[in-house]
């Protein structure tokens, strides 16, 4: 198929100073998108959009490219207005000849890992200012509840403050509310119902460090965090605005793919889903005390790969667990269970608060990968159909490559755990970690 494709643009430089781009002075330009990490399904994916592109420039260099912003447009023939590709900060920016760069440049997303937060407060036993070491420390000091959303948008606008002080980059990140009213309720927004004496009880989390978690001067593994507690991914809209992003969210309707439309050999499509079968979570609050879990069996498995979650080492939870557990407010859980029951239904959109009995859409997560050239637009977290040698396929886009005039890369993440191979592949990283954290309960016990 023939992608009949326009683009425009512009970069902004440092000064003010502007110049546009269009289809003569674009050669290539690539935009992915993700919500998983690799090959691998996850919740909590926080990852910057990346824009690669080889164009001409004039009246410049590759010193003054660097750090200056982009902002891309694209139509299709078949549209009849302009769609917002996105803002990029460029990273880097190679001269091949003459005019032409090779560039590379990162979304709002790539903001979140500045470091360097710093604000002063007086300690209470010798009354000098001294400096909170990191972000965490600082918003653990407010001793405030949010919900995740509540979070986020607090995270985002210390963060925007935080760059304006750094670089001098005005509104840099700005947060745009999960649209529940369209997309139902995200995940952990509202306590479930079944154990609760109402269905539509709101979930606010604390932020503690009690147990070390947290404690980073990365704004992004805060944002990490509460994007696994709402069983989602956050993500720069193509506004260039932060959001949080969920599996299956109705706002981006169903896509279509037809086989006439896929890039020959291109296309690989498991034949099994990922069935969750374990959901638990464990605060370090009083040794773990606070611990829930849930599980299922697998009834099928010519036909499914189980899937597990485990959210633990988060500051969020430990927080949670801290006030709504241990703790100071009129209403008491005994465990980490609402946490739990969020995460276990984290593919179901539900229409009302706290009502699993009213789902909007169900996500199915079925592992594939396919070009596909067609003059369509694709977003994460999207549901797409795909119609591939005379069958029909579901699944969710967890990652997206728009290329100018050369359709779509797309594919849902996901291996299958019941080859031998999935035994082995533990990282010596994430052995390490384990056992490190293993020898720390085990110290703290004894002392």
């Amino acid at each position: 198929m023939i992608i009949h494709e326009y683009l425009i643009g512009t970069v902004t430089f440092r000064n003010g100073a502007q110049i546009s781009l269009n289809d003569s002075s674009v050669i290539s330009a690539s935009v992915k998108r993700q919500a998983c990490s690799g090959n691998q399904f996850s919740i909590g994916g926080v990852y910057a959009a990346q824009l690669t592109m080889k164009c001409a420039v004039s009246g410049t260099n590759s010193f003054r490219l660097r750090g200056a912003k982009i902002r891309l447009f694209s139509m299709y023939g078949s549209e009849s207005g302009w769609t917002f590709i996105g803002t990029f900060w460029i990273t880097d920016a190679k001269r091949i000849a003459g005019d032409i760069y090779q560039i590379t440049a990162l979304d709002a997303v790539s903001w979140l890992d500045s470091s360097s937060f710093n604000d002063t407060y007086i300690d209470e036993d010798d009354q000098r200012t001294k400096v909170y070491d990191s972000v965490a420390k600082y918003f653990e000091s407010q001793g405030l509840g949010r919900t995740i959303n509540g979070w986020c948008a607090a995270l985002t606008g210390v963060v925007s403050s935080l760059l304006e002080r750094m670089t001098g980059e005005q509104n840099a990140l700005t947060w745009k509310a999960y649209n529940e009213s369209v997309n139902g309720m995200y995940t952990n927004h509202y306590a479930l119902g079944g154990y609760y004496q109402t269905c539509s009880r709101e979930l606010t989390f604390w932020l503690s460090t009690e147990f070390g978690s947290g404690l980073t001067d990365c704004p992004r593994d805060l944002f990490r965090h509460l994007a696994a507690l709402a069983g989602g991914f956050i993500f720069a809209d193509t506004d260039g605005k932060l959001t949080l992003g969920q599996f299956s969210m109705p706002e981006y309707g169903k896509a279509e793919i037809q086989e006439s439309e896929i890039q020959q050999d291109s296309c690989e499509i498991a034949d099994y889903l990922l069935q969750t079968i374990v959901v638990c979570a464990r605060s370090e609050i009083e040794d773990g005390l606070y611990n829930g879990a849930s599980s299922t069996s697998i009834t099928d498995f010519s036909s499914l790969t189980p899937f597990r979650i485990q959210a633990d080492a988060n500051p969020f939870l430990d927080g949670f667990a801290a006030v709504w557990c241990r703790g100071t407010e009129s209403y008491h859980f005994d465990d980490l269970s609402p946490i739990v029951e969020g995460l276990y239904y984290f593919h179901h959109r539900f229409r009302y608060a706290g009502n699993k009995d009213d789902v909007i859409q169900t996500a199915e997560l079925r592992p594939f990968s396919c070009i596909a050239h067609t003059e369509q637009r694709f977003h994460l977290g999207q549901k797409i159909g795909i119609h591939y040698q005379g069958s029909y396929y579901e699944s969710e886009i967890t990652a997206a490559t728009w290329n100018f005039r050369g359709g779509w890369q797309l594919s849902c993440a996901g291996a299958d755990s019941r080859a031998m191979a999935d035994a082995l592949r533990a990282s010596r990283a994430d052995k390490a970690l384990t056992e490190a954290r293993n020898r720390c309960m085990t110290l703290e016990k004894k002392l």
